[in-house]
């Protein structure tokens, strides 16, 4: 019964948004990537909000309810719908050569998932990884008004119709399917920030 009571007052929590839901996390996201249905670059919006801190206002990250994460290792692990600019735009400034294959794997993370996904931001999102590595990306005017975060550790997002994809009904599907029936595991063994175990019934 308390055990019920408890799942119970989780969903009812998740359901009003005040923790997140089975396999998506709360994270602190930088910028959005407007993309268009052919996968275009179109523009790149700052998503700070700008808080008090002692007697100054500074910007900081906008908390998002995104996919959970993966835990990463020494290896390359891309991360679903949400990622810093090593994975989605293919720049690692300390290792210049290590950005494309980073790319190559959020590639493949998000074709895989988002196979079954016919919805326009889905599509945009696969015909934006589709294109070939851009390896003159961080001239692009569409990032004049970036700061240096975003080559770094910020973590981006992708819009479409100035909306985030990753609240696309379809997108959103895709991902609760891959979630629930691979426990949060990638292809390479690494697993997301929720892990299975046994419930405390069993």
């Amino acid at each position: 019964m308390i055990l019920q009571s408890l799942v119970s007052y989780y969903e009812a929590l998740a359901a009003k948004g005040e923790i997140p839901r089975f396999g998506w996390a709360s994270q602190k996201v930088s910028y959005g990537l407007e993309i268009n249905e052919q996968g275009d670059l179109l523009a790149c919006y700052p998503l700070h909000k700008e808080v008090e801190k002692g007697k100054k206002k500074v910007l900081v990250p906008r908390e998002m309810e995104t996919p959970a994460g993966f835990v990463r290792t020494v290896g390359i692990c891309a991360n679903f719908m949400c990622d810093n600019a090593k994975y989605f735009l293919g720049v690692d400034t300390k290792k210049p050569q290590r950005g494309p294959l980073c790319r190559a794997e959020a590639a493949k993370r998000h074709m895989d998932i988002l196979k079954s996904a016919s919805s326009p931001a889905a599509k945009a999102v696969c015909a934006f990884f589709a294109k070939e590595t851009d390896e003159n990306i961080r001239s692009n005017p569409v990032f004049s008004d970036a700061g240096d975060d975003l080559w770094e550790t910020a973590n981006l997002i992708f819009l479409f119709d100035g909306v985030p994809a990753h609240q696309d009904e379809q997108i959103i599907a895709a991902w609760n399917r891959f979630y629930g029936s691979s426990a949060g595991e990638s292809d390479d063994g690494n697993k997301s920030s929720a892990y299975t175990m046994r419930c405390l019934l069993t």
